[in-house]
């Protein structure tokens, strides 16, 4: 009988190939996959965000001084935060997203891990503080 340990190992060397080969084609589609949910997820915190500040100060413009309200979100990748004189504009990596605030004081934040927005009505102007 003759030997085919050569054979073996080319058939062995083959299957590896095809394994590598496959590694490499779905890696990439995961990964873009992956970054599309980030995408996406940020970009609905973002709307949502934007939708609680302005039903908040909405709200707040009508109650007492000393009024509270605390929000609390998760970011996946990044969410921006800039904030004027009448309203701001939320944002992530892809999208921006408006809101009507009055009286409200001026800041710009940047956030990548878990924040809490408080806002808090003092002397008929808003107070907007993060912790």
């Amino acid at each position: 009988m003759r030997c085919s340990c050569g054979q073996v190992s080319i058939e062995y060397l083959l299957v590896l190939c095809s394994f590598f080969a496959s590694l490499a084609i779905v890696i990439p589609a995961v990964s873009f996959s992956v970054d599309a949910y980030y995408v996406a997820s940020d970009s609905l915190l973002a709307e949502k965000i934007s939708n609680d500040l302005t039903q908040e100060c909405d709200l707040l413009n009508f109650l007492g001084n000393f009024s509270a309200k605390t929000f609390e979100y998760v970011p996946s990748k990044s969410i921006s935060i800039k904030i004027n004189k009448n309203g701001g504009i939320v944002s992530s990596d892809s999208k921006e997203y408006y809101f009507d605030c009055e009286n409200i004081s001026s800041y710009e934040y940047s956030f990548s891990e878990k924040f809490k927005i408080t806002l808090t009505k003092i002397n008929d102007k808003i107070e907007f503080s993060l912790e």
